[in-house]
């Protein structure tokens, strides 16, 4: 799925080894009573949950478990990647701006390699800010 997006967009995102690294990020699926959203931050970073349902207007909030993931983005909640996934909102935290490549791992063995840049222009709905604590 995520090799398709990537050479159906052209883009100059690629899979590599997988790595650890400072600019390490993670996607993060979270559910309110009316929205999916995916929170992409630095792997270290904490999401602010207060933060984020103020942004979106929401009442509770709460992680996607295994199963719900799966049936939302088709990509197992530890491995979600920051593009490839369809009719949710991202917000994308501002902490990533310091960074011009960034690592997301996609499985035990392999990253995605992606600039900011065509993490914003390859999602429809996202939104910047500072999500995280």
């Amino acid at each position: 799925m995520l090799e398709n997006f990537i050479e159906t967009n052209n883009l100059k995102a690629r899979i590599v080894n997988r790595r650890q690294s400072s600019n390490l990020i993670k996607c993060k699926l979270f559910l309110t009573e009316s929205a999916q959203i995916i929170v992409i931050s630095l792997a270290t970073d904490k999401s602010d949950l207060e933060k984020i349902k103020r942004v979106l207007g929401a009442k509770e909030i709460f992680a996607a478990d295994e199963k719900q993931a799966i049936e939302i983005t088709g990509y197992e909640k530890n491995f979600l990647p920051p593009i490839s996934i369809y009719g949710v909102k991202v917000l994308l935290d501002k902490g990533l701006s310091k960074h011009e490549l960034l690592y997301c791992n996609i499985s035990e063995a392999s990253c995605l390699e992606i600039s900011l840049k065509e993490i914003q222009e390859n999602n429809e709905d996202v939104i910047v800010g500072e999500y995280c604590r």
